[in-house]
């Protein structure tokens, strides 16, 4: 990923909001010699199986557009038909997924929307390493912000400073419960990649408002 040069400042570029779903906790990578057990890896090793995208206006804060595929996955391992995804998150059925888009198109469409936007998602390691391993992949080019920014230390600060805080948050702190502090309700189940934007979109703008007052 290379530094943006078509004239705009960082302040004015949009945010592009992030949230994915796979069937791993790490990229599947052909021809790349993995750790663990044949289980471990298989549990491991995974492909995006849904990506979703909005487009946040830098000076309202609004979701000016959005995107969403569910992606076809390879299952390179030979999984059952019915899994679980690697932290027992969501249930796949690749059954389901004959009608998905491929990678390379969702990719594709993705940069096209995310040109000159600055990435931000809940916690932007999980989403980067497999956004841009399946640019890699694809061969498309991303022209992404280089700068990756994150709901989560936001919120994470000010709960920090004492501007928000609850036990559940103490004990957990997450979406959900950063959510709950806010009474905001919670996604629908099961859980997608796009119920997951919105959910950190409705956080986002509850933590700006809060940011701003004194």
């Amino acid at each position: 990923m290379t530094r943006l040069k078509d004239g705009r400042r960082f302040i004015d570029r949009p945010i592009a909001l992030i949230d994915i779903e796979t069937t791993g906790s790490e990229p599947h990578q052909t021809g790349i010699c993995l750790l663990g057990t044949p289980d471990e890896i298989n549990r491991r090793c995974g492909e995006i199986s849904e990506i979703a995208c909005g487009l946040i206006d830098p000076k309202t804060f609004a979701m000016a557009d959005d995107l969403y595929f569910k992606v076809q996955v390879i299952n390179h391992h030979d999984r059952p038909d019915q899994i679980q995804s690697f932290d027992g998150y969501n249930s796949y059925n690749f059954a389901d997924w004959q009608t998905a888009v491929p990678l390379a198109e969702a990719i594709e469409r993705f940069a096209a929307m995310t040109n000159g936007a600055v990435p931000c998602s809940w916690g932007t390691s999980f989403e980067r390493i497999f956004i841009e391993h399946a640019a890699t992949q694809t061969g498309v080019t991303l022209r992404l912000d280089y700068h990756w920014t994150c709901i989560m230390s936001f919120a994470l600060g000010l709960f920090r400073a004492g501007r928000i805080g609850s036990a559940a948050m103490e004990d957990s702190f997450s979406l959900e419960t950063v959510a709950a502090y806010f009474n905001l309700p919670g996604e629908p189940k099961p859980h997608t990649a796009l119920g997951g934007i919105q959910l950190e979109h409705q956080v986002f703008q509850q933590l700006l408002h809060l940011a701003q007052t004194t």
